[in-house]
C-alpha cells in the first residue's frame, strides 16, 4: 500500500489497518460525492476540508 511506503514509522500502530481503510474509504467517498454532484461541489472548497479530515486521522497512526 501506497500509505505505508510514504508513512512508513506508523507500521507498528494498532488499529493500522482499520485506520488505514477508513482513509481509504474517504478518499473514495469524497472522489464519489464530487463526480455524483459535479455543479453542485466547488473541488476549492471540498479539498481542504479533505485534507483537514485526512490529516487528523494520520496524526492518530
Amino acid at each position: 500500500m501506497n500509505f505505508r511506503k510514504r508513512y512508513p514509522q506508523k507500521r507498528c500502530f494498532g488499529n493500522y489497518d482499520a485506520i488505514a481503510e477508513i482513509l481509504a474509504s474517504s478518499v473514495i467517498s469524497a472522489y464519489t460525492y464530487w463526480m455524483e454532484h459535479p455543479d453542485t461541489c466547488d473541488t476549492k472548497e471540498i479539498k481542504p476540508l479533505l485534507h483537514k479530515v485526512l490529516n487528523s486521522l494520520v496524526a492518530e497512526l
